[in-house]
């Protein structure tokens, strides 16, 4: 009995691979298309803080949200959450919301901010230092892993202006926006500066000893870097530019970590950082020059362009508020308002004094992008008379939007490659990717020196040449071209054919020969617009849609045309073809069926037979072993 019940049991695991073979197979038919290639975006709420003892310590430039212990709900930050009115750091932000209040998140490793003011007077009501005195900052948070833990930093990149001897000093501070609290250790960040403790608390500071001077007249330039050093070590590089190339004034790293992958500026406006108090965001703002100061502006004329690298260029925020939240310096009597100009590509804040308010001044649905692939690394695009230049083969722009067709040239090496005119809508994303393409003429030996003129049509537009070849970009797409000759001498194939274009350059040869015959290939069985080919073995494919035939010239010789397998249907006749030319054409009548719906396919069939060999298998170790129990 006992030996029995093991036998038992033992029949009933002889089931299990059955089962989990039946469950395998039903769930190989059940998966929908595509669902390998599902990506799913996980974003952490870890509150890691730095390895180090903290201790209370406090500020220059201050987080505004500091002190505060207010907490918001839901999945949109709120700008609004620090500054309703002014004084408030008044510039250009991206909060990381967009057109009706639709939250998004990007990541770059660089932002740069531009200044130009021609008029520009100041009261800086804090009266800490020179009355006349302000400052702009250049406003990001740093975001990076190491192990298991996510840190972020709040870097500041500005300068301190006195409107009166016109007096510039550029300073950086860098603030803990990790965990719960503010404070830095000592041993968090090495550079030129080091960690201060401040009444609230501690923080990186660097103020350049060098002061130089500069016109309420002129443009000022504000860039932050994050890049990696050796051994992985997050390091930042802090710039300005007066107009003569940039400055690199502090290179801090963040010497706690190392192995670091891909730190990056991070906008979002999906979460808060440190204990929902402060933003994900990148702003440009002017106010006092520290410590919470505010301004009062008299008369100011001041425009303020934000940008971002976007891998191949710097390019303009698609989304903008007037004011900044995360710092506590900030200004009163200033118009902060939205500022295109068509003539440009310049988009930004316009400021001037006056009693303001605050709000989004732009956003994408107002603004056009155009986004350029082209098949040379360096050139420069023109768009009504305003140029951008490329150094990697692509080009991102944001434009303000303007009505009716605008003239568009790209070019290389100070020649022009492609030129249209195109249309641009409002909150419109188009995509431009040119293809480079080439024919090349291809003469038999005796011949190769000849000249032959020749002319191309692609979509109706001819090209007249007798050179050997001819190249030129097209945007991506389906095109048609034929080849006609005024010549003793015939192309024998590729005289006729379709392009599709799709970035990836492409050469056609246009073999000519003295005598060469046309064979015809009758598609017959296939339903109206169906794709269909003809292989040649060592020559070339060629391509139709049904009901049109396809044609192909060969010399003298021997070939193998083979037939394509179109899906739903099977070739009857003539689906491999072994023909010698010998001074004469001909003609294939070539006729497909429709596979029916309820047949097999082989995959399918294999499906089967392995289900039916294992339940075959699994019935006859049953039958054994209760025969040996008989």
């Amino acid at each position: 009995m006992k030996a029995y019940l093991i036998h038992e049991r033992y029949h009933r695991l002889i089931y299990i691979p059955v089962l989990i073979l039946v469950i395998f197979l039903l769930v190989i038919h059940s998966i929908p298309p595509g669902l390998n290639n599902l990506t799913i975006s996980v974003s952490s709420n870890s509150q890691n803080n730095l390895p180090f003892t903290y201790d209370r310590v406090s500020g220059n430039h201050i987080p505004a949200a500091l002190g505060e212990n207010s907490r918001y709900s839901g999945s949109v930050v709120n700008p609004f959450k620090h500054y309703n009115s002014e004084p408030a750091p008044m510039g250009i932000t991206d909060f990381g919301i967009g057109p009706d209040g639709v939250p998004y998140c990007y990541n770059t490793t660089s932002f740069r901010g531009t200044i130009s003011m021609s008029d520009l007077n100041v009261t800086n009501t804090g009266l800490r230092g020179n009355s006349s005195c302000l400052g702009f900052q250049l406003n990001v948070v740093l975001y990076f892993k190491s192990g298991c833990n996510t840190y972020s930093f709040w870097v500041q990149n500005a300068v301190k202006i006195n409107t009166m001897n016109h007096a510039m000093t550029f300073i950086d501070n860098i603030w803990n926006f990790t965990g719960s609290i503010y404070n830095m250790p000592s041993d968090t960040v090495l550079g030129n500066g080091g960690v201060i403790n401040g009444f609230l608390a501690s923080f990186y500071a660097f103020e350049a000893p060098v002061t130089v001077e500069i016109n309420t007249s002129s443009n000022l330039t504000l860039q932050t870097n994050v890049t990696t050093c050796k051994g992985g070590v997050p390091e930042l590089d802090l710039m300005y530019n007066l107009g003569n190339g940039f400055v690199t004034y502090d290179q801090p790293i963040f010497v706690f970590t190392s192995e670091v992958n891909n730190p990056v500026f991070r906008v979002d406006g999906s979460q808060y950082a440190i204990s929902n108090q402060t933003f994900y965001d990148a702003s440009l703002i002017m106010g006092g020059p520290c410590a919470g100061d505010d301004i009062y502006v008299h008369s100011a004329n001041i425009s303020m362009q934000l940008q971002y690298w976007n891998g191949w260029n710097y390019q303009y925020i698609s989304n903008a508020y007037n004011f900044g939240a995360n710092t506590a310096e900030s200004s009163s009597n200033v118009i902060a308002s939205s500022y295109e100009n068509l003539n440009s590509d310049f988009i930004g804040s316009k400021m001037v004094q006056g009693n303001g308010s605050l709000g989004q001044i732009y956003n994408s649905a107002n603004l056009s992008f155009l986004h350029l692939r082209v098949p040379f690394q360096k050139g420069s695009m023109e768009l009504n008379n305003k140029y951008f230049n490329f150094t990697m083969g692509q080009l991102n722009v944001t434009l303000p939007y303007m009505a009716g067709l605008q003239h568009l040239k790209i070019m290389n090496q100070n020649k022009i490659v492609y030129a249209a005119n195109i249309s641009l809508s409002p909150g419109e994303y188009k995509c431009l990717i040119l293809t480079n393409i080439s024919f090349r003429e291809i003469l038999p030996p005796s011949r190769s020196n000849d000249n032959l003129n020749w002319s191309l049509d692609i979509n109706g537009t001819l090209y007249n040449t007798s050179s050997k070849s001819l190249s030129f970009c097209l945007p991506s797409g389906n095109y048609s071209y034929s080849v006609s000759y005024n010549h003793e001498m015939v192309p024998f194939y590729n005289k006729n054919g379709t392009l599709v274009l799709n970035g990836t350059s492409q050469t056609i040869n246009l073999y000519f020969f003295e005598e060469a015959y046309e064979l015809i290939f009758h598609p017959a069985g296939l339903t109206g617009g169906t794709s269909w080919r003809v292989s040649v073995k060592g020559i070339d494919t060629y391509y139709g849609t049904f009901p049109d035939s396809i044609q192909i010239y060969l010399p003298n010789g021997t070939f193998t045309f083979k037939v394509g397998n179109v899906h739903g249907y099977n070739v009857v006749s003539n689906s491999s073809v072994s023909l010698q030319i010998d001074g004469t054409g001909y003609a294939f009548n070539i006729s497909f069926t429709r596979i029916n719906a309820d047949q097999f396919s082989i995959l399918q069939y294999w499906y089967l037979y392995a289900l039916i060999t294992g339940i075959s298998l699994s019935s006859f170790v049953y039958w054994y072993y209760r025969k040996k129990q008989v």
